[in-house]
Parts: structure tokens; sequence; C-alpha cells
């Protein structure tokens, strides 16, 4: 889901003396092509494109952390949904056991990675960013079944050294009381 597809690239791999033409048809018909991805059919689509947009909110040409913690909290709510769901299949197999298709999907541990490692990289310097997106790991780490805790234990504390000086006390979208 979400994979680039050239033209004239081989969508699948039939293996096996069972091979028939008519599988191939099958197959095809179960596949949609767009041309570009669509967040509500690729979740992580939707995280891609929230991780990018907060990026350019914190970039020094932009300087617009408010933004960026509004995205963070989207994907805070994202992942607080996709932890009380099992990841998909992504081995199908026949009633016998036989493999009959791979699937490569984003697992629950490439959403946090997604969610969390390039912020965590370009928000570094921004205490609104800093703030938000430990408050998202720290929520997470107790509302999470157990199961799905280990790549945000990975991920705590998200920073190892403290605020750089001059950097500024709390402001609005960091969490400040009286903000909902």
């Amino acid at each position: 889901m979400g994979d680039f597809v050239a033209t004239g690239m081989p969508l699948f791999r039939l293996e096996g003396a069972g091979a028939r033409q008519a599988e191939e048809a099958d197959l095809r018909a179960t596949v949609v092509l767009a041309r570009e991805r669509d967040a509500r059919q690729d979740v992580a689509f939707g995280f891609r494109q929230l991780v990018d947009i907060a990026e350019r909110a914190v970039s020094p040409a932009v300087n617009d952390p408010s933004t960026a913690c509004l995205c963070i909290d989207q994907m805070h709510d994202l992942l607080r949904r996709l932890a009380a769901r099992p990841d998909a299949a992504t081995v199908h197999r026949d009633d016998r056991g036989v493999v009959r298709a791979i699937v490569e999907l984003v697992t629950w541990e490439g959403y946090v990675a997604q969610a969390f490692d390039e912020l965590r990289h370009w928000g570094a310097t921004s205490h609104q960013v800093r703030t938000r997106l430990q408050g998202m790991l720290d929520d997470l780490l107790r509302a999470v079944p157990e199961a799905r805790r280990p790549p945000l234990e990975a991920r705590d504390p998200l920073w190892d050294e403290p605020l750089p000086a001059g950097d500024g006390a709390p402001g609005p979208g960091d969490g400040a009381p009286g903000e909902g």
C-alpha cells in the first residue's frame, strides 16, 4: 500500500507449477492504482504528511512551533487508535496453510518511528515541540497495551540533554495551564 509503481513494473510474482494466467488476472483485479497516495487508504501517508508539515513548521525559515504541535496532536490521536488494533496480516495462507500472498505493510514500530524520530531531531531546539512530543510519549506509554510499549520505551526519554539556554519559557500550544 502506498508504494510507487513505475510503468511496466511487475506487481506480483507467481511461483509454482500451479500458477496460471487466470490467477494473474484474478490478482490484478484486486489492485487499485492511482496517480497519488490517499491518506484515507494509506495511514502511513497521513503520518508522512503530518511529519512533513511539522518539520517545515519548525524550520528556521518558518519558525511556527504551534503548527508543529497541532500535527503532533493529530499523530498522537492516530497512534492511540492504532495501538488498539492488531497489525494487519502480512502473510496470507490458504486453507492448507500454503503461503498465497505476502504483503508489506507499515507496522506499529514503523508508525512510532515515523511519528517521533524526525521531529525529535528537527524539533530539538523548540520548547513547545519537545514538550508536546515528550507528553505524547508519556501518555502512550501509560495508555497502550504492554505488547505495544517496546518501541515507545526505546525512545524514552526523547532527549538526553536539557533544552538549550535562552529558548524561553513555556508558551501557547505547549500544554500550558488553561489550554485545551
